[in-house]
């Protein structure tokens, strides 16, 4: 009687290893579905992640973290693709809003605001970033967040929706719903009132250092280095700065003209194209034509506008405007802000310079040690200048001390530093193919002085 011998495997793994994230090529296409969103909510390689998880251990040590959590089952990673995917999103999102809801509440208000108008493809454009900004603020009770300072990931649930509450729910929350309440309850306020509160969409200007954040994670993708993502990140900080001056400048006088309140010793006063195209009547409707001749008047004298605050942001401007307007002073201001703001890119700028020419300044200081050496033991003409040139010759102008960059590498990256220095000598040697590697990096030690031992 022949017994049938079973093979039977005995699973020594936990519970939460058996549903590891191993993908076979003979799963189902839902399986195959599942498998790529895993991958896409989950930590992602990427130049952003990479200082935070050093090897490829603690990437998949984190995936198994994130992905084998039945608590965590709902939540997105920070690192993620998916994340990094709505950031880039989202730059555009606030990028247009930035500059679009600014000049909509002051230069083209009289139109844009006007109760008995048509729809405009502004309305458009705002329904749908009110869609995509509420979409923006239910996943962000769903995404994970990171704490800088400690480098920890937080994915529990509970400290996800407290740190959001806390912080930035509130600011966007306010901006989604003043968007909706403009879009569909404009028509039954009077200008006057919209005008007063349109502006307050701009509580959505706390988002200004998410909104450079993503505008770095951009910059990312495209490979830019770190020096070029600095300066980018400082024009369009510049820029958003001058148009909200610009904007804001052009509010006092808007607001004035609407109720009929003009002080003659204001100096704040619309060009003579602004007034003649956007002096409508509510009573009356606005037709197509006078929409496009008022914004392109609105549009010049929103450059008129822009000259005026670029000449003092920058302190270029002459003092000719006097006024004795309290509300008018706001000048002053400008001129502080950009006073305060060139000062501190000025010195973003000297620390850009000088670690971008920290070698040659290393070897100048070099070359003024030797240049005293040689003078005080008075070496002659000749061997000075054979002294200067072979420093010139050996560094091309740029110091860098190679023992102390040495010293801070790890023990197997010093040893293939080594190795590769050293490639041509172990080629034409017999002997130094067949040795280990422990060997030949000891007698590397011992025979090229290239790190102290």
């Amino acid at each position: 009687m022949k017994i049938k011998q079973q093979i039977r495997h005995e699973c020594t793994l936990s519970k939460e290893q058996k549903g590891d994230i191993l993908r076979s090529p003979y799963s189902s296409p839902i399986r195959k579905l599942s498998f790529w969103y895993q991958s896409f909510r989950t930590v992602n390689k990427s130049e952003e992640s990479i200082p935070y998880f050093r090897s490829q251990c603690a990437f998949l040590k984190e995936k198994k973290r994130h992905l084998l959590t039945e608590e965590y089952k709902s939540i997105l990673h920070p690192f993620s693709q998916i994340i990094r995917k709505k950031r880039v999103i989202m730059f555009f999102m606030w990028l247009t809003s930035f500059a679009m809801d600014p000049y909509l509440g002051t230069f083209y208000a009289k139109i844009y605001l006007h109760p008995d108008r048509g729809i405009l493809p502004f309305d458009f454009i705002q329904g749908i970033m009110a869609c995509l900004y509420l979409i923006d603020v239910i996943s962000r009770f769903y995404t994970g967040y990171f704490i800088e300072m400690t480098g920890v990931v937080v994915l529990e649930p509970k400290k996800i929706y407290n740190h959001y509450l806390k912080i930035y729910f509130f600011f966007d929350f306010c901006g989604v719903v003043h968007m909706f309440f403009m879009l569909v309850l404009r028509r039954y306020l009077s200008l006057r009132a919209q005008v007063l509160i349109y502006p307050m969409v701009s509580i959505r200007v706390v988002r200004l250092i998410t909104l450079l954040y993503n505008f770095n994670v951009v910059l990312r993708e495209f490979r830019c280095r770190e020096v070029a993502r600095k300066i980018y990140t400082t024009v369009l900080f510049s820029i958003l700065l001058i148009h909200w001056s610009t904007c804001l400048l052009a509010l006092v006088p808007v607001i004035r003209e609407i109720h009929n309140h003009w002080s003659k010793e204001s100096w704040l006063t619309p060009l003579y194209l602004y007034r003649q195209n956007i002096l409508v009547a509510e009573e009356t409707n606005v037709t197509r034509a006078l929409e496009f001749q008022i914004f392109y008047g609105t549009f010049v004298d929103y450059l008129h506008h822009v000259q005026l605050v670029i000449s003092h942001f920058f302190g270029a401007g002459v003092g000719e405007y006097q006024t004795h307007d309290a509300l008018e002073r706001m000048l002053f201001f400008i001129l502080t802000a950009g006073l305060m703001y060139w000062t501190t890119v000025l010195a973003h700028i000297l620390q850009i310079f000088g670690t971008l020419y920290i070698s040659e300044s290393k070897f100048e200081e070099l070359a003024m040690e030797v240049k005293h050496f040689m003078l005080r033991n008075r070496f002659p003409k000749r061997l000075r200048k054979r002294i200067r040139r072979y420093y010139t010759l050996k560094s091309h102008r740029k110091f860098s001390s190679e023992t102390i960059i040495l010293n801070t590498l790890s023990e197997h990256l010093r040893m293939e530093v080594l190795l590769y220095s050293c490639q041509i000598p172990i080629d034409d040697v017999q002997i130094y193919p067949d040795l280990d590697e422990l060997t030949l990096d000891r007698i590397l030690h011992r025979k090229i002085a290239l790190c102290p031992h």
